[in-house]
């Protein structure tokens, strides 16, 4: 999961382990997320994720205020420049 954070942020941003599972833990609690325990890969237990309707309906929420605010700022630093 690491790396794949890792890839999508362009390798900029990085998180701690531990943080990302409690993130995890905390979506999951609130019915943005759920798992699953995968056991058909090579024997190892993984624990898989996914983001449930509720989450994809918080999440396109959220892209919107982020677009908003991005907005905001470049138009700021626009007016700084």
């Amino acid at each position: 999961m690491q790396k794949e954070i890792k890839r999508l942020c362009n390798g900029k941003v990085e998180f701690k382990e531990a943080a990302v599972y409690i993130a995890l833990k905390r979506l999951e609690k609130n019915g943005f997320a759920s798992s699953a325990w995968d056991d058909s890969s090579s024997g190892n237990r993984r624990k898989q994720y996914g983001i449930t309707d509720k989450g994809i309906g918080r999440l396109r929420d959220k892209i919107e205020e982020w677009e908003f605010f991005k907005k905001q700022i470049d138009l700021f630093l626009e007016g700084v420049k």
